[in-house]
Parts: C-alpha cells; sequence; structure tokens
C-alpha cells in the first residue's frame, strides 16, 4: 500500500498518553506494516532494525508500543486496525485496476479526437492555438469544414432573359415535373430510384438510414474521410444500430467509427510480448512484476524485502540472479 487513510482524532485519543519517542515509534510501525502488508515480524531485533531504534530507550520504546497496540500471533505482531484497512484496500483492488484502465482509455480517446481535429483543421488551410479547448476546436472544425450543398444553387433570373412563350401539352408537364424532382433528391437513394449509380458515401448513407438513423450527411468530410481509409458499409450499420439504441446521431457514429479503426489500427501494429522479448531480452529484468512472474513460474516464492533487510533473505540483485540462473538451467534441459 502506498496510501493509508490517517485519521487524526482516532490516533490522538489512543495515542496521548505517549511519549514522543513511543509516538514517532508507533507511527514507523504502522507505515512499516501498511508498506508490507503484512503483520510485524516476531523478532523483537528485526523489529528494531526495520524501525531504526538502536538505543536502549528506542528498543524499550518499540517493546512498549508493541505490547499495548498489537498482538502476537504464529505470523508476527498484529494490529486489527491494520488488518482491517489492507483487507479493504485488496478487495477494492480491481475497481481500482478497472478504474485506472477506463481513465487511461478516456485519455487516449480525448488525445486522439484532438490530433484528428487538428488535422482536419490543418488539411482545409486552418490553423488552431495549441491550448485550445476541446469545445473551441471542435467548433472551430464544424465552422471551416461545413460540407458544400448537394446541388448548386440555381441561377437567379434577371430581367434580361427573353420568356418562353411555346405551349407544352400536360404530357410534357409531367415528364418535366418528373426529372425535376429526380434531379432535388438526394445522392443517397439507390439506382433503381433515381437511374444513377449510388456513390461510396451515399451507400453508407443508405445503409444507416436503413438503420433507423434519420439524419445522415453523404457530403460530410468526416464521412468521406472513412470511407477513403476503407470503412466498409457494414461498420456503420453496425455502429448506427448502436446509435438508434443509445439516441444518438450522425456525428456520434463518426467519431465512435474513427476511434474504433484507430484502436484496431494500433492494436495490430503493436509488437507481441514474444517480439519484444527478441528485440531486449533483458527488457523483462528492469520490470520487477515479470521478474516475480517468472520467478513463480520457477516455483520460487516473492521476493521479501524484510527478510532482505534483515539479512535472512536474498537481495533484490542475488533474486534477480537466481531467476535467471533457473531460467538457463531450464533452457538447457528443454
Amino acid at each position: 500500500m502506498n496510501y493509508y487513510e490517517h485519521h487524526i482524532g482516532d490516533y490522538d485519543s489512543a495515542t496521548a498518553h505517549l511519549s514522543v519517542l513511543e509516538d514517532g515509534i508507533y507511527s514507523r510501525l504502522l507505515r512499516v506494516y501498511y508498506r508490507t502488508e503484512r503483520p510485524i515480524p516476531a523478532d523483537l531485533k528485526q523489529v528494531c532494525r526495520l524501525v531504526r531504534a538502536s538505543s536502549k530507550a528506542e528498543r524499550d520504546a518499540v517493546s512498549a508500543v508493541l505490547e499495548e497496540f498489537f498482538v502476537l500471533a504464529d505470523d508476527g505482531w498484529h494490529n486489527e486496525r491494520c488488518d482491517s484497512e489492507i483487507a479493504r484496500y485488496a478487495d477494492g483492488e480491481p475497481e481500482r485496476e478497472i478504474k485506472k484502465a477506463n481513465e487511461s482509455n478516456r485519455l487516449k480517446r480525448h488525445r486522439e479526437e484532438r490530433a484528428r481535429l487538428f488535422k482536419l483543421l490543418t488539411d482545409a488551410g486552418q490553423h488552431a492555438p495549441w491550448n485550445v479547448s476541446m469545445s473551441e476546436l471542435r467548433e472551430l472544425v464544424k465552422r471551416h469544414l461545413q460540407p458544400l450543398p448537394a446541388t448548386a444553387p440555381a441561377t437567379p433570373a434577371t430581367a434580361t432573359q427573353t420568356p418562353d412563350t411555346r405551349h407544352q401539352t400536360p404530357k410534357e408537364e409531367i415528364g418535366r415535373a418528373t426529372a425535376s424532382t429526380v434531379g432535388a433528391r438526394s445522392r443517397d437513394e439507390s439506382p433503381d430510384t433515381t437511374g444513377h449509380q449510388p456513390t461510396p458515401a451515399g451507400l453508407a448513407c443508405r445503409a444507416m438510414k436503413a438503420k433507423g438513423l434519420a439524419q445522415v450527411n453523404p457530403g460530410d468530410p468526416r464521412l468521406l474521410a472513412l470511407i477513403a481509409q476503407g470503412a466498409t458499409v457494414e461498420e456503420f450499420e453496425g455502429i448506427a444500430e448502436e446509435a438508434v439504441a443509445k439516441g444518438k446521431g450522425f456525428a456520434w457514429v463518426l467519431t465512435v467509427l474513427a476511434s474504433r479503426r484507430e484502436e484496431a489500427a494500433q492494436l495490430r501494429l503493436a509488437p507481441t510480448q514474444q517480439q519484444l522479448d527478441a528485440q531486449d531480452p533483458e527488457a523483462w529484468t528492469r520490470n520487477w512484476t515479470q521478474v516475480e512472474d517468472r520467478a513463480l513460474n520457477l516455483g520460487m516464492n516473492r521476493w521479501n524485502a524484510a527478510d532482505a533487510l534483515t539479512g535472512r533473505g536474498m537481495t533484490r540483485g542475488q533474486y534477480l540472479a537466481e531467476v535467471k540462473r533457473r531460467l538457463a538451467a531450464k533452457e538447457q534441459t528443454a
């Protein structure tokens, strides 16, 4: 444990009768207890060494504090409050790991979105300050990257135009109206209704509409960028279905799809542990968790810092050397 709650009121009421020396010894014993997450060793000489008690007065203070605040058991001196706090800490470890992973993912997505928005602005010939907020950055992208209208605006009539006085039959009027209606339709309609092959963006938008997404835009530059990167209709369909279930819109689909494709690309590019080991065979020796994992696989116990301090166990260097020796022996017999 690197942290524990120190309740000042509880501590003061329980230790008000202690001398300055005894109070200091008690504090050191508590820190050792929480740091090692195990009872204080039963051997008094070892305890004195752990809390750096060298004089007779200091050793007497150690004995007095142990007798008053700790209970001796087979595995050492126990403190009820410490045992309770350590157990509570251990119970919350999985939740802390999940929160840590979620926070890392959130920060990763934030950085990736920020980089993507800056790139969109740069590609459009625009620039933003490095410390611009995310809300301002999104607004800048929205302002400068508005998609072009699907059809060019009609040329306004002028006073110099000569009116067409030719008479048309009802049949001609119907044909003209039909042609006008087809021209005004969205580009995401299918070939059998427009007579034209739809664009990839149109196909993607039609698929999202089929999943219930009402508002789509085949001219959105983010959509076009995703299609250029190889995004498939099936990908758009799947995330559109999620969006409808969650009450999200078209922009959410584009953001989520871009994020997932980037994460997938990074996973494909990330080297495996076997590749990393091949690049640097000694890398695991600089990660103590990996050292102890290998030691456990070899039938060894975890390294004991308290035993190392008292000379009853291996130092950190000796422990690592023994792990390497056993690994080499195992490889030779394999």
